[in-house]
Formats: structure tokens, sequence, C-alpha cells
């Protein structure tokens, strides 16, 4: 499990090293398309999503989760995607600054916030407010508190996105 988790990150890492080896902030590269930013995605956040959501019914079962194993395997890849797409988004002008555009060229911001929020809404997420957040029952175990450097994240989220919400999306 863990080399597979591995694998792919490793994998990732590879690319993200081709691709922007030689950028600079005067030679930007950007991702190619939207498919590039959904793989992207995944291999940094997704496959983690999926390898906890794995490691929770490897290490207690049936006990880990009520809902079926692929379906909390589909959220926790939306999650860490989603995620990591609100991130893109939170950090374009310091990552353009060093040479990588995350944002495919051609690609609308609006649209990689509709991904964004895509993926979150398919992972069960509602934010609550800036400070907390649901999760739901089995992905990454609960209630967590929102660590204090990731607030910024959670604000891009609400403030751009209108992600805050009292509704069930589970």
């Amino acid at each position: 499990l863990e080399r597979e988790v591995v694998g792919i990150i490793i994998g990732g890492q590879r690319r993200d090293l081709e691709r922007f080896g030689g950028a600079n902030g005067e030679d930007p590269v950007a991702l190619g398309d939207e498919a590039v930013l959904e793989d992207y995605a995944f291999r940094v956040a997704g496959c983690v999503g999926a390898f906890w959501t794995k490691l929770g019914f490897l290490t207690m079962g049936e006990g880990f989760s009520r809902a079926p194993q692929e379906e909390l395997l589909e959220r926790g890849i939306a999650y860490g995607k989603g995620l990591q797409l609100v991130n893109i988004l939170k950090d374009s002008d310091d990552d353009e600054k060093e040479g990588r555009r995350y944002l495919p060229a051609g690609v609308p911001r609006a649209d990689v916030f509709a991904l964004a929020r895509r993926d979150l809404g398919a992972a069960g997420i509602r934010f609550k407010d800036l400070q907390t957040f649901e999760v739901p029952e089995g992905i990454f175990g609960g209630n967590p508190q929102l660590p204090e450097e990731d607030v910024d994240t959670v604000a891009i989220t609400y403030e751009e996105m209108g992600l805050l919400s009292t509704e069930k999306h589970f």
C-alpha cells in the first residue's frame, strides 16, 4: 500500500521536474490542459485520499465505516484533489513567480474553481466556518480542527467558491 502511494507521488514529482525544470519567473511553464491538471491533482493529493481510505479498511475492516469501501475511496480521492485545486488557486501568484503555472493555459480560473467545488462536493465536505469543517464518517477520522496555516485555504474557499453552507452534501 505504501509503495503504491509513494510510487504515484514520485511519478508526479518526476513529471514536475521534467515539466518545470527550466522554468523561471520570466519564462513560466503552464500545465497543458484540464486533463493534465486533474492528473496532477490526483498524483499529489488524490492518491493520498485513496491511501488513507484503503489503510482504514485494511486495519479496521468493516469497523472503519458503514459506507461501502468503493464509495469512500471515491470520496477520499475527490477530497484530496479538491483541496489540492484550492491550494493551486491560492498559491498561483507565488508559483508563477517561480515559473510554475498549475493553472492550465486557456482554462479560465473560474473553471478550476468549478473543478474544486465539484471534487469537494463529491467528497461530501461542507464548510461550517473558517476554523472547522465536517468530513463524512470514515474519511480521515471525523471532524478535524483546521490547522492555523490552512485557514487561508478555507478563506479562499469561502470568499471565492461560496462553499460555506449548512446543507449536507452527503
